[in-house]
């Protein structure tokens, strides 16, 4: 009878501290950029618009196989007016469409722009 009652205990304890968990914090988020396969240095330009502050890049090269690193320090007003304009004026069709490339990206080393919005749960690059 011990035994149960330990595990009833530990499964109670359990339960309480799962139901605890915080929600976790929707990306509303607006990443833009231009990166190219076949280059030297600074291959790699791109923003991140996140809670009305314009964030650059950290990357040399477009890292394919994981998330870009945003700078945690936000660049000027100045720049996220400009950059805030091109999100603001970003076309409803593409919205909505639901085609992830256009064209072939950097296939003939023309290089390639980057897009990702993050809505909440949904992520479209």
């Amino acid at each position: 009878m011990y035994p149960l009652k330990i595990f009833g205990s530990l499964f109670f304890t359990i339960i309480i501290f799962c139901a605890c968990q915080k929600e976790a914090d929707q990306d509303n988020s607006f990443i833009f950029g231009f990166f190219a396969g076949e280059c030297n240095t600074n291959c790699s330009t791109i923003y991140k618009i996140e809670n009305n502050k314009l964030y650059p890049d950290q990357e040399n090269y477009f890292p394919y196989d994981r998330e870009i690193n945003f700078s945690k320090t936000p660049l000027s007003i100045e720049k996220y007016n400009i950059a805030f304009e091109l999100e603001k004026k970003f076309p409803e069709f593409l919205h909505k469409n639901s085609k992830s490339t256009y064209g072939c990206p950097d296939c003939v080393d023309q290089g390639a722009f980057y897009l990702q919005i993050n809505n909440g749960n949904q992520n479209r690059k």
